[in-house]
């Protein structure tokens, strides 16, 4: 909670990704990158779109990525 101040527009991302059916979210590690986790493709994107464009508008650059969870889990190569 107390870096979440230090992150442009945090409150308003997670606000706009839950609205468009994130499950959740935070911060990843001690930021400035954050995740937000949800149920398809289609609601992943769609978050990922109003992300980016809400970080448009204030002229902050962005980069979002989408992925799936990993179901391995950890391995030695």
């Amino acid at each position: 909670p107390h870096r979440k101040i230090l992150i442009p527009l945090f409150a308003e991302t997670k606000k706009e990704a839950i609205k468009n059916g994130a499950l959740g979210g935070g911060i990843s590690g001690a930021g400035p990158s954050q995740f937000y986790m949800c149920i398809g493709e289609n609601t992943a994107r769609k978050i990922a779109n109003n992300l980016t464009t809400l970080y448009q508008k204030h002229n902050i650059p962005a980069y979002v990525f989408c992925s799936e969870i990993n179901r391995g889990g950890v391995r030695c190569v």
